[in-house]
């Protein structure tokens, strides 16, 4: 077998003595047609052949890739999947690594790329998927790549098996064909044709149709068949006795032994190596003439394949061969296994050396592999090697305590908790052995983990307390402890003791450098401000966990940060920014789908749109989020039902809420989950208190209302006591009424916002009656009772327009003016038709920004040259038309001043970008708060203020704005760099210098992050780019500082 390279670099196999199929081929053309193509079948059945004579046909463009066993790995299948794919979408490599991304995100960074820069079918196959059947990453990113995939881009799979794709949806749709083992098997007139092409002598048309019906149509066997045989072996072969793939080892072993000695020697002792070159048969085995045996090898047809990086046996055949080297020269098989292994060993190609260690029966030695890479191999998502590579030495009885443990831990992250148990045990046993303490505080700690996510959280907090407890404890493991003793408190619903540990825990992660485990525990610090009101606190920490998502780039991990920052928002009665969160918590998922994060943020936008009287729009979110969360998490299934029962109430539905409340109690009661189990029977008995058991509803919302106190909830707390105080007015008790308003607001000074509360006021109305007829003593919830109101009546009177009314009244804009132009007026763009001139657009986004102004100065800046007469015409009409495109209502006279009127909710980018970087210069690069507001400020620049217009008053403002923008980036690099986050400092710095390349504080910022991150080569470098650029473009030479400060940092 010879190899020829095809179209676009794609190496596929080739053989003079390869039967045409053109009815197959055919089938194979037509896969432009198709999103998916199965090939399916046994081994030996001709498949990767089939699909090479496609490609040497291929009438548009293909990409090839194999799957290998290290593939089921998904950092490494993701790899080889962009290196392949470079092939048709030139610059694909350029896609982030896959560490920290689920499998459903690479699988959407491969198909967006694929969308955004492929405009012609193209056709990816990937061949012998069976291997990563049952590896959980790879597979869920092998569906959701197919779910993915853009309709030019056609994928064809080739496996032994069919892969675990949604194909009853797909096949219902038309998006697949299949070729399978029927199609296969070769036809009597194949075999004779195929007979006559490689034989001298061939077998007659009776003979034919005996081999084919004796071997089923199978093409390896048949491919062998036609081989010279013996005559007893052919006389077996076509009278009968053994099945078809029975016979392979006999036909195997026959070719073999007709093969020159020296050759059937190189064939032996190479099947040793699964990827073959000539390079790896000297290196790693030592075979000497190893480039001549393979060329020799290829020529002769003996079941060799080539792959972009190789030359493969069939696995048939390989196994033949190992099987046969074992059984006649078992030193030579164990000799060449050995110095295989030591040569991948020592060349870092760790997952070849474990497995030729293996083979090798050198078990001690592997388990020493698997223990020294265990940690570096989960961090790098190698998950499904760490696993098999446990089993296989356990087979044997070899102890590998450090891959047990991570192993453990793999199988937590997967809720597989007896695996999980097992293997725990087994670490245990092993560090003991050895005397590892530290290892010994691992199993422990991650028992309490897999404790605390199974929602057993009292033992969670005794096993980490054991741990505290140790002398000598290091930090690692005390920072691990303390967070699943503050955690497992938060969930009892003990938020004071969770926050102390927590603020403990902090300090200690941070030391480690682990961005993901310090958002994980500033997540849960974040709920135990809320809980205690501390929301300033609170926000702090969220800000800093969108901050630490958005640079470790996982996007379900990011929504679910904007979801917590969006509800801190909402506590804050900040509505439009709690809104405009959450929404892009909803954008970030919009192509990679992550149910859970969906459901949360949903649920939040539900909660929202409760609060401003939306009742409509919030129960179809309540459903959705509950139709998201299922059952899989419970406390959030909890969470979703006493919210929906809080909106029913509010409707008046009582009877309903009661049953949605009482779902939820049971759910909480049945997880121990303290605080939502107080906080859903207190929804319970709001709902009964007006189902005419207002007395009984009093005494236990009371009881309720102690409960939260103690467990530190404020935020349920607040909710709880405007519930008391209305099952209160219901019993005619307006004195403890009025008590429990008091506490409330008492408490809600405490944690500075009365928003829970003045909800639950607004949409209770004997409660709005009460508190409305006396606001003097209730301060803070008379100030969110009122912006609550007021944002309830915008969003109202925008809910009431239905297109333009005769009036032409208006009650919201959106001015987009930053790259583009954008004005929607209650929700709908206006066209440059309903303008009818282009200075009544102009007069409108003039006012925006330096209005009120009287008539006099907008004829200057509009209409410097004309007559008197001539500018109040022209005024008059402008005004007119902008009224007739804005509505009647959006431009003001008053106290001779044209303004745009104050009273209208309106948003502008340019508006925005103003208030965001007036924000952000009042505080420092470590606080948490300023790197997402100069983010937010970097995101709303899209490009020019105003490109299309260019009167003088535009200029100044352009200048400023992109100031503004530059100043953000410079922040956002400030920031990076102020959390030790170099690398996207850097990018966020070189980023401002795209906009003002001679900036050379910028420049000197960049050389400074090279400094702490240890490179002088970049440092030096970058000086000398600097040197040219200045000399180049202004001719002059850097300035002393940056040169001084270059010069400090090299020494």
């Amino acid at each position: 077998m010879s190899s020829m390279t095809l179209q676009d670099n794609v190496p596929m196999p080739f053989s003079s003595g390869i039967i045409n199929r053109p009815r197959l081929i055919d089938k194979l053309h037509a896969a432009i047609e198709y999103k998916l193509t199965l090939i399916s079948a046994p081994p030996g059945y001709g498949k990767t052949t089939l699909a090479s004579q496609y490609v040497r046909q291929a009438r548009c463009p293909v990409a090839w890739q194999t799957v290998e066993e290290r593939d089921r790995d998904l950092p490494n299948l993701y790899n080889r999947c962009i290196a392949a794919l470079e092939a048709i979408a030139p610059g694909i490599r350029r896609l982030p690594s896959p560490h920290g991304y689920p499998p459903n995100e690479l699988a959407a960074l491969v198909t967006d790329y694929l969308r955004d820069n492929v405009n012609e079918d193209v056709v990816y196959l990937l061949d012998d998927v069976q291997k990563i059947a049952g590896a959980l990453a790879a597979e869920t990113w092998l569906r959701e790549f197919v779910v993915l995939l853009p309709r030019h881009v056609h994928l064809v799979i080739i496996s032994r098996m069919l892969p675990d794709l949604p194909l009853a949806e797909m096949i219902a749709r038309r998006e697949v064909q299949a070729i399978g083992q029927e199609q296969l098997r070769l036809t009597p007139h194949e075999v004779y044709f195929l007979a006559h092409e490689t034989q001298t002598s061939a077998p007659s048309i009776s003979d034919v149709h005996k081999l084919v019906g004796r071997l089923e149509g199978w093409p390896a066997g048949i491919a062998l068949a036609l081989q010279p045989l013996p005559s007893e072996l052919e006389r077996a072969m076509l009278e009968g006795g053994e099945g078809p793939e029975a016979l392979f080892d006999a036909l195997a072993n026959s070719m073999l032994q007709a093969q020159p000695p020296l050759l059937r020697e190189f064939l032996l002792a190479s099947s040793t190596l699964r990827r073959l070159t000539a390079e790896l048969g000297v290196n790693a085995l030592g075979l000497s003439g190893a480039a001549e045996w393979l060329v020799e090898t290829q020529i002769r047809n003996l079941f060799l394949s080539k792959a972009p990086d190789g030359l493969f046996y069939h696995t048939l055949f390989r196994n033949f061969l190992q099987r046969q080297l074992k059984k006649t020269a078992p030193e030579r098989f164990y000799n060449l296994h050995v110095k295989a292994a030591r040569w991948f060993e020592e060349t870092g190609d760790l997952e070849e050396a474990f497995a030729h260690y293996m083979d090798a029966g050198l078990y001690e030695r592997a388990a020493a592999l698997g223990d020294r890479v265990a940690t570096s191999f989960f961090a790098q998502g190698k998950t499904e090697s760490l696993i098999r590579w446990h089993s296989e030495l356990r087979e044997v009885n070899a102890s590998a305590p450090r891959l047990a443990y991570v192993c453990a831990v793999i199988h937590t992250d997967r809720y597989e908790y007896d695996q999980a148990e097992m293997q725990l045990d087994l670490a245990e046993q092993g560090f003991e052995e050895l005397q590892d303490s530290g290892g010994i505080a691992d199993v422990w700690l991650q028992r309490a983990q897999m404790n605390l996510q199974r929602g057993r959280y009292h033992k969670a907090v005794e096993q980490a307390t054991a741990v505290l407890e140790q002398p000598g404890i290091g930090p690692s493991h005390r920072g691990r402890a303390l967070k699943i003793f503050g955690t497992g408190h938060l969930r009892l619903g003990d938020a004071e003791t969770a926050m102390r540990h927590l603020e403990e825990a902090v300090p200690l992660h941070r030391a480690d450098g682990d961005a993901y485990t310090l958002a994980n525990v500033l997540q849960d610090l974040g709920v135990a401000y809320e809980r205690m009101g501390k929301l300033d606190s609170a926000s702090a920490c969220l800000q800093e966990v969108v901050a630490l998502r958005r640079s470790l780039g996982s996007a379900g991990a990011l929504a679910l940060a904007l979801n917590n920052l969006g509800y801190s928002y909402h506590c804050a009665s900040d509505y439009h920014q709690a809104r405009a969160t959450y929404r892009e918590g909803l954008n970030v998922l919009a192509r990679v789908p992550y149910q859970r994060a969906q459901s949360y943020l949903l649920w939040s936008l539900a909660d929202l749109e409760r609060d401003l009287g939306v009742f409509d729009e919030a129960t179809k979110f309540y459903n959705q989020a509950l139709d998201l969360a299922g059952v899989s998490e419970p406390t959030l299934r909890c969470t979703i039902l006493i919210s929906l029962a809080t909106l029913r109430r509010w409707e008046g539905h009582y009877a309903d809420s009661a049953a949605l409340s009482q779902e939820a109690v049971e759910i909480a009661e049945h997880h121990g989950a303290a605080v939502e189990s107080a906080y859903a029977q207190a929804a319970l008995w709001a709902a009964r208190a007006s189902l005419g058991e207002s007395s009984e509803a009093l005494m236990q919302l009371d009881a309720i209302s102690r409960q939260l106190q103690q467990q530190g909830a404020r935020i349920e707390l607040l909710r709880a006591l405007a519930m008391a105080a209305a099952a209160a007015l219901l019993c005619g008790e307006h004195g403890i009424a009025s008590s429990y308003l008091q506490n409330a607001v008492h408490i809600a000074n405490q944690i500075g916002t009365a928003q829970p509360l003045a909800a639950e006021v607004e949409h209770t109305p004997t409660l709005l009656a009460f508190v409305s007829a006396n606001l003097a003593p209730y301060g803070i919830l008379a100030r969110d009772l009122k912006r609550l109101q007021e944002v309830r009546a915008k969003a109202a009177a925008t809910v009431r327009v239905s297109g333009h009314p005769l009036e032409q009244q208006t009650y919201s804009l959106r001015v987009r003016t930053l790259g583009f132009e954008s004005i929607e007026r209650d929700g709908v763009r206006l066209s440059t038709s309903e303008w009818r001139a282009t200075s009544a657009r102009e007069l409108f986004l003039y006012l925006l920004f330096f209005g009120p102004e009287t008539r006099e100065r907008i004829s200057l800046a509009f209409w410097p040259d004309s007559s008197l007469k001539r500018v109040r015409s022209n005024f008059h009409t402008t005004l007119y038309r902008a009224r007739q495109a804005l509505g009647e209502n959006v431009i003001m006279f008053v106290d001779d001043l044209y303004q745009i009127n104050p009273d209208i909710d309106l948003w502008c980018d340019a508006h925005e970008l103003q208030t965001l970087t007036k924000q952000a210069r009042l505080l420092p690069p470590r606080d948490a708060r300023t790197e997402d507001l100069w983010r937010r400020a970097v995101d709303l620049y899209r490009g020019d203020f105003l490109p299309s217009l260019d009167p003088s008053w535009v200029i100044p403002l352009r200048e400023s704005l992109r100031e503004a923008y530059l100043e953000a980036l410079i922040g956002l690099g400030e920031c990076a760099r102020a959390r030790n986050d170099l690398h996207n400092a850097v990018n966020a710095f070189k980023r401002a210098l795209e906009e003002e390349p001679y900036r050379e504080d910028i420049h000197r910022s960049i050389m400074m992050c090279y400094a702490q991150m240890g490179e002088r080569k970049l440092i030096l470098g970058h000086l000398q780019t600097l040197e040219e650029l200045l000399d180049e473009e202004l001719g002059v030479e850097p300035s002393e500082e940056t040169v001084a400060l270059a010069r400090r940092l090299l020494e």
